[in-house]
């Protein structure tokens, strides 16, 4: 798989940085992403926290007594993409608000 975001296209690119931000514990957006030095997943705090509650071993590949700490890229990263889907949903709000049809609403032209 090609890693180079240049050669993406936006959605792939969006979908493979989704792919990166997700806990593979919870399969959700790592909150309070932690980075496990062990393996270099990011998990969530929450996962990570519950799963070394239970076994002094890392949750993916098992080395014993990993270390870790936030992943503030992986933080900062998912708040972006977050404000990013707000303003995205804003201006489609603001855009169909306006009265100007979109792609799926067609006004009728009298050909005459």
């Amino acid at each position: 798989m090609n890693s180079c975001f240049c050669t993406l296209g936006k959605g792939s690119m969006l979908r493979r940085l989704q792919e990166m931000l997700e806990c593979p514990i919870c399969l959700q957006p790592a909150d309070a992403p932690q980075l496990v030095s062990c393996c270099g997943q990011t998990l969530c705090g929450v996962c990570l926290q519950a799963c070394l509650a239970q076994s002094e071993q890392c949750p993916l590949c098992r080395s014993l007594h990993p270390t870790y700490g936030d992943n503030r890229l992986a933080q900062d990263v998912g708040d972006i993409m977050l404000e990013y889907g707000r303003i995205a949903r804003k201006r489609k709000n603001d855009f169909i608000e306006s009265g100007v049809p979109t792609k799926k609403q067609k006004k009728c032209v009298d050909s005459r």
